[in-house]
This record gives C-alpha cells, structure tokens and sequence, in this order.
C-alpha cells in the first residue's frame, strides 16, 4: 500500500512540487490584493456579468476576498488530487500536467482583477480579457492532445475511448487540431459587440466538444 501510494505521488505532486506551490500562491495573490484594498472596497462587490458585460450579480467583500480565491485553490488542488490516485496516469505526459496547473492561476487572476477594478469604479472588460485567454489556452492544450495517453482524469473520456486505445489515440489526435483551430477562431470573438461575443464563442466550444465525441463514436464502431 505505502509502494503504491508513494508512486501515485510522484504522479503529480512531486513531480510538480514547485509549480504547484507557485501556481497555489498565483490563486491566492487577490486575497493579498484585496486586503491591501480592504478599505476601498464597498460593501457588495460585483461577481457575475451578464451577457450584456455588465454585473449582474453582487456578494459581499468578505467572500470575493477570501471565498472566492479559496474556491478556485479547492477546485485546482482537487484536480491534483484525483490525477493523484488515477493509477493508470503514472505515464502521462508530464508538459501536459503541469499545463493544466496554469488554467485555475488564470481564471483566478483575470476574474478577480474584473472584480475588484469594477468595486472601485473602473470598468474593466473581464469578457474581452478571459475569452482570448481561454483561446490560447485552448492552443496550448490542443497541441499537446495528441500525446495525451489514456487514462481517468484527462482527455476525451467516454466509453468507447476508454475501451480502446485505437479510438483513444485517433480521437485525441482530431481533437488536437480542433482545439488548436477551435482556439485560434475563439480570439477575435473578445472584438464582436454584445451579446455576439458570448454567442461566438459559445458556438466555437461547443463544436470543439461534439466534434471529438461524434469521430471518436464512429471509429470505435467501425474498428470494434
């Protein structure tokens, strides 16, 4: 048990002992920031835009300040730990892990930045900033699809990738290219006026998603 444990460790979080710190310190630096701001802050903050990209739903500073960063360190150190304990991803792509750790970082940074630029009178457009970070990511990621090996956490996991790996890997490949051409077309929606821009790019993702299930069905039951 202990042989096993301490080589689903060195998995993820040895392996990235030092990003996972840094990244971890990168989604708490808001709650630095807003501390610093504590005084400033008015009571209700704003936490959600409509499609419109106004706010359209408030909390009070207490949880933007300190729940919020605290969820987005739950949600990251979660996904660390269920890439942990998935035994069949010891052999994963160790690029492709530590990318991962970035997304929560991000989104982290960009949203509570937009939180906390509007709760002092600036307008900041958190929508025309995230989308094109989400288009990058979207690049990054596709590129290294490919490579991804089968496993519990990551990937296009549904049943018949999971039940072979001819699929697994043909599907993985498609997706590559979809992302990194899904990603590349998401970056100029953060231009187009209101509410277009959601609708682009909510468009965009959801083709990048059917896409890879739709091939990856019809090749598992035309190989099978």
């Amino acid at each position: 048990m202990g042989r096993h444990l301490e080589r689903r460790e060195g998995t993820m979080i040895k392996t990235h002992k030092k990003l996972l710190i840094v990244t971890s310190i990168i989604i708490l630096l808001p709650t630095v920031a807003g501390l610093i701001l504590w005084d400033r802050l008015p009571q209700e903050v704003p936490t959600h835009w409509g499609f419109n990209g106004q706010p359209d739903d408030y909390a009070s500073r207490e949880v933007a300040v300190f729940l919020l960063p605290l969820l987005m360190l739950a949600v990251q150190w979660l996904c660390v730990l269920a890439e942990t304990f998935a035994t069949k991803n010891k052999h994963q792509n160790p690029k492709l892990l530590g990318l991962v750790l970035w997304i929560c970082p991000l989104i982290s940074t960009v949203c509570m930045t937009g939180v906390y630029a509007w709760a002092l009178g600036y307008t900041f457009p958190v929508e025309r900033v995230i989308i094109p970070v989400l288009g990058i990511l979207f690049c990054i990621i596709g590129n290294y699809m490919p490579k991804c090996r089968p496993n519990r956490t990551m990937g296009i996991r549904i049943p018949w990738t999971m039940l072979n790996e001819a699929t697994w890997v043909a599907a993985h490949r498609l997706t590559g290219w979809i992302w990194t051409l899904g990603g590349i077309l998401i970056l100029p929606c953060a231009l187009l006026p209101h509410p277009y821009l959601f609708w682009c790019f909510l468009g965009i993702v959801l083709v990048m998603t059917l896409v890879p299930i739709v091939y990856s069905a019809i090749h598992y039951y035309r190989n099978r």
